[in-house]
């Protein structure tokens, strides 16, 4: 049985994920970043889509983690716009290459590194301060939260 997720518990969800994630230092942000940089030595999809490359991008072995989000249409809030489809066959490139060569077959989007977490999203929500994540909080509190759930560590 599914249970719909409510806005206040995906906010609750992301605020307590988001306030788990240590800070990073600049010789950890010069690491990740090369993590962009590592070669795949053959990436071929037929009739696929930019979710499926994405997948297939993240069984390649690596420390990256990768996130999707589909598009919805403007009919229903749960339908997803149609996906481009398109065949490819590339060899010897990095994930960056692979990750912007995915992104050109279907330009609706677009993708962004956030620490060893790789975000493929919609090109629309970019700077856009109705979309909910990019909202900004005036203050953020949290109150009832066992003190272990309050402390970060940091590397």
């Amino acid at each position: 049985m599914r249970h719909p997720i409510g806005i206040p518990q995906l906010l609750s969800l992301i605020m307590l994920l988001a306030a788990s994630v240590p800070s990073m230092t600049a010789q950890t942000a010069d690491r990740t970043e090369g993590l962009l940089d590592e070669r795949v030595p053959r990436f071929e999809m037929q009739d696929g889509t930019l979710f499926g490359g994405v997948a297939k991008l993240s069984a390649e072995p690596s420390q990256l983690s990768f996130a999707f989000e589909f598009i919805l249409t403007a009919h229903t809030h749960n339908s997803l716009a149609p996906e481009t489809r398109f065949s490819l066959h590339l060899e010897n490139r990095t994930i960056r290459e692979l990750l912007n060569t995915l992104c050109s077959f279907d330009d609706r989007y677009t993708w962004t590194r956030d620490g060893t977490t790789v975000n493929v999203h919609p090109k629309e929500t970019v700077n856009d301060p109705s979309y909910l994540m990019n909202r900004k909080l005036p203050k953020l509190e949290f109150r009832g939260i066992a003190p272990q759930m309050t402390r970060c560590s940091h590397p």
